[in-house]
């Protein structure tokens, strides 16, 4: 069964802005608003807990990066996979993790262009 409008909604509500944080953009570029992965399974808990989450792939480059694939599954009709490059293992699973969740709608305010529940007006204004 795919999630209702309402359940799209509620995923789709902004996290706090007690869990923001903004860390320095790079090269000088503009912040980065970040919450942390714990915010995310939390959210992901309490509103789908039967959801299921895994691994799906990950690769040790030869530059010390990995890519780490990750797929969230609410049921068996709806599924989000997110995937994360970085120097530790563990960041860039979580960074998988959070980016299957904004494809899901959790999280995706952070991303930019939010214009759901008119926070930047209309589909077509945003």
């Amino acid at each position: 069964m795919v999630r209702t409008k309402e359940q799209l909604v509620s995923d789709a509500q902004p996290f706090s802005d007690k869990v923001i944080e903004y860390l320095p953009g790079r090269g000088g570029g503009p912040k980065l608003a970040y919450v942390s992965w714990t915010h995310y399974a939390q959210r992901m808990l309490l509103i789908h807990g039967g959801h299921r989450y895994s691994v799906t792939n990950m690769v040790a480059g030869s530059d010390g990066r990995y890519a780490v694939s990750v797929r969230v599954q609410f049921d068996d009709d709806e599924w989000y996979d997110g995937v994360g490059i970085d120097s530790d293992a563990d960041k860039a699973e979580s960074q998988a993790y959070k980016r299957a969740c904004a494809h899901a709608g959790i999280g995706l305010h952070l991303y930019g262009g939010y214009w759901l529940l008119g926070a930047l007006g209309t589909p077509e204004e945003g």
